[in-house]
C-alpha cells in the first residue's frame, strides 16, 4: 500500500545526517518492502478466508494445521497497524528528515496527492463496476448484510453520490461509510488525514522549539487539537501509532537503538500478536504495543535492512501492494457472487479440498488483477508527479511574472501614477 519514495534532500537536510546514517537510510527499505507486501498479503488472506470459509467456531475438531491457518488469516487488523507504522516511517519521517520549510511543502503535497489518487479514483470506478455486475449475478449478496464478518453491511446501500464523493475526498469512516463493497478503504482515509495534518504538527513543533512556548501559540494549538479530536475521533485515536513510525525513522538516523533492543522487540512481536487475538485487552492497547514493537525494530538500521536474499523479491511484491489493498475486496465479493450464481456455493464452506482450491484460486486471481491494475495506475505515479510538478512550476512562474504588472495597474477610478513613480517602484 505504501511505496518507499523520497524526494531530493536540501543541503541543510544532508548536513544534519552523517554519511553512515544516510547509507543506513538507503539500506533500510528491505524490511520496509517485506512489511508492506506481507501486511497486504495478510489482509487479502483474511478476506479470502472470511468470505469463503465458515468461522472457526463452526469447525468441528480442527487439526493443528487448520488452527494455524485460521490464526494466520486472522491477522488482518494487525497488518493494518503495521501499515500505519510504515506510513509514519516513510512519509512522516521523510518530512522530518528532508525538511518542512514552505518551499518543501508543495513538493510534499504533490507526492502525497499523486501517490493516493492515481490509485484511489480508478479503484472507486472498479468497485462500482464490479458491484454492478455482481449484483446482477447475485443480488442478495449485495442487498442483504450478514454473509460474512467482513461483509456485515449492505453494499447496495453504499452506492449513493454523496458516499462516492465522500470517499473521493477521503472522509470515509468519519462522515460516510466506505464506498460500495470496498470496506477496506476506511484505513486509507486515516492515512490521508495524517498526511495532511502532520506538516502542521511539525511546523508547530518547530515553532515551539525556535520561539518558545508562547501562551498564544499553546492556546491556538490546543484548540485546534481539541477541534480535530472532536470532528475526527477515530482518526485521532490511531495518530500516535502513525507517529511512532515517524519517530522511528528519526531515531534510526540520529541515535540508532542497539540491535539488541530491536531483537527483543522482534521476539516480543509474536507474543503481542497472541495477546491481541483473543480480544481480552482493549484493541487500542494491543495495537499500540504492536506499533511500538515495530517502531523499535525500525529504529535500528541493521535490523531494518531485513533479509537481503528477499529484498529484490520484496521490492517487486511491494510495488503493487497498495493496488492489491484497494481492489482485492470488491473483486473477491464479485467472485463469491459468481460462485453462488453457478451453484458452487450456497453458503460459506467448511474446510475441504474444494474450499482450499477455491481459496488459492481466488487469492491468485486477486494478485493477478491487482498487478494488472497497478500497471496503469501505481506504476505511473512518477509520471503524474512530474506532470503536477511542471504545472506547479508553470503556475508559480506565471504568478511571479504577473505580480509586477498587477502592482502597477491603477485601481478603478484612481488617477494614474506619474511615470517616474512607476519606474522607481520595485517589482
Amino acid at each position: 500500500m505504501l511505496r518507499a519514495v523520497t524526494w531530493p534532500a536540501r543541503p541543510a537536510a544532508r548536513a544534519m545526517s552523517s554519511p553512515r546514517a544516510m547509507a543506513s537510510e538507503r539500506q533500510s527499505y528491505g524490511l520496509i518492502d517485506l512489511l508492506r507486501w506481507g501486511s497486504a498479503c495478510l489482509v487479502a488472506l483474511g478476506h479470502v478466508r472470511n468470505l469463503l470459509f465458515v468461522d472457526y467456531g463452526a469447525v468441528s475438531y480442527p487439526s493443528p494445521l487448520l488452527k494455524a491457518f485460521y490464526a494466520l488469516t486472522g491477522l488482518g487488523h494487525e497488518a493494518v497497524i503495521a501499515f500505519f507504522v510504515i506510513s509514519g516511517y516513510l512519509v512522516g519521517g521523510g518530512l522530518i528528515v528532508h525538511g518542512s520549510t514552505r518551499a518543501a511543502l508543495p513538493d510534499y503535497f504533490i507526492h502525497r496527492f499523486s501517490r493516493i489518487y492515481i490509485v484511489l479514483l480508478p479503484a472507486l470506478a472498479i468497485t462500482a463496476l464490479l458491484d454492478l455486475l455482481g449484483a446482477l449475478a447475485q443480488p442478495s449478496l449485495y442487498n442483504h448484510p450478514g454473509w460474512a464478518t467482513v461483509l456485515d453491511f449492505s453494499a447496495a446501500d453504499r452506492h449513493g453520490a454523496f458516499i462516492l464523493v465522500c470517499n473521493a475526498i477521503n472522509l470515509q469512516d468519519a462522515f460516510c461509510p466506505s464506498f460500495g463493497s470496498n470496506g477496506p478503504l476506511w484505513s486509507l482515509a486515516y492515512e490521508w488525514f495524517y498526511y495532511l495534518t502532520f506538516p502542521l504538527v511539525l511546523l508547530w513543533a518547530t515553532g515551539l522549539q525556535k520561539q518558545g512556548p508562547t501562551l498564544r501559540l499553546i492556546t491556538i494549538s490546543a484548540l485546534a487539537i481539541l477541534a480535530l479530536a472532536w470532528v475526527f475521533p477515530k482518526y485521532i485515536a490511531y495518530y500516535p501509532i502513525w507517529l511512532m513510525g515517524a519517530v522511528a525513522r528519526l531515531v534510526a538516523l540520529r541515535h540508532p537503538l542497539s540491535r539488541y533492543w530491536a531483537y527483543a522487540a522482534l521476539a516480543a512481536l509474536p507474543v503481542l500478536l497472541a495477546l491481541a487475538r483473543p480480544h481480552i485487552f482493549p484493541a487500542l492497547v494491543t495495537d499500540s504495543l504492536i506499533g511500538a514493537a515495530l517502531a523499535v525494530i525500525l529504529s535500528n538500521p541493521e535490523t531494518a535492512s531485513g533479509p537481503r536474499f528477499l529484498s529484490r523479491f520484496s521490492g517487486k511484491m511491494a510495488g503493487f501492494s497498495y493496488s492489491l489493498y484497494v481492489v482485492h475486496f470488491p473483486l473477491l465479493v464479485f467472485v463469491v457472487a459468481l460462485l453462488m450464481r453457478s451453484g458452487v456455493m450456497v453458503g460459506r464452506l467448511p474446510p475441504s479440498a474444494v474450499a482450499f482450491g477455491l481459496f488459492f484460486a481466488s487469492l491468485a486471481l486477486a494478485y493477478g488483477f491487482a498487478w494488472a491494475f497497478s500497471q496503469v495506475t501505481e506504476r505511473q505515479t512518477s509520471r503524474l508527479r512530474g506532470l503536477l510538478s511542471e504545472q506547479m512550476a508553470t503556475c508559480v512562474a506565471w504568478l511571479m511574472a504577473a505580480k509586477p504588472a498587477l502592482r502597477t495597474q491603477p485601481l478603478p477610478g484612481a488617477a494614474p501614477r506619474p511615470p517616474s513613480e512607476e519606474a522607481d517602484r520595485p517589482g
